[in-house]
């Protein structure tokens, strides 16, 4: 049984039963490819040049337990290092998001306390699930809306235009310079 949990932990698109890890105890501490993850590379702002060459495996490090209701749980870590593009200076960088997981499965019916710290999942009949789906599903989820570089880090277009300190591109528009119509009522107020 132990053999088969462990082999399962390290086939790809494997679907894994939860039950039986939980039953066992089993700790996933792996690196991870990002090639099977292809929702997650076919996101807009990952550039295809960089996926092909700087993408750094994930950092997957979760144990399966079972609760005092003896539900199978999971939590852990997933670290991982991706290639974006900033959208303050539309350059490449590496960023790296931690995601913590804390799941925990369960029947639609259960009404049982469960702890804070984990998100109630469906179980189904089977007790199983593609866990690559899963950890897919987590990772579309924490990517940041914006991506960019930390603060101080970006050399932003206003630096790359000639404004000295890096700041907005102040646009000039020409509809602006126009007098507004309305400043002479101005006068009649007083």
């Amino acid at each position: 049984m132990a053999q088969s949990i462990k082999q399962a932990l390290t086939l790809p698109n494997s679907v894994l039963d939860i039950k039986a890890l939980a039953r066992a105890g089993a700790h996933l501490q792996r690196q991870l490819p990002l090639q099977p993850f292809t929702r997650l590379l076919d996101n807009p702002v990952i550039p295809v040049k960089a996926v092909k060459s700087d993408v750094q495996p994930l950092q997957v490090d979760i144990v399966f337990s079972q609760d005092e209701f003896h539900r199978p749980c999971a939590r852990g870590k997933v670290i991982m290092v991706l290639p974006m593009t900033c959208q303050r200076c539309l350059q490449v960088f590496q960023h790296q998001q931690s995601i913590d997981i804390g799941l925990i499965w369960m029947q639609e019916e259960d009404d049982k306390p469960f702890a804070s710290d984990l998100e109630p999942m469906p179980l189904g009949e089977e007790g199983e699930l593609s866990w690559l789906e899963l950890l897919e599903d987590d990772l579309l989820l924490s990517l940041p809306m914006v991506p960019k570089h930390d603060e101080g880090t970006c050399q932003s277009l206003g630096a790359q235009f000639g404004d000295e300190e890096g700041g907005q591109v102040k646009m000039v528009d020409k509809e602006t310079q126009k007098i507004n119509p309305f400043e002479v009522l101005k006068d009649l107020k007083k």
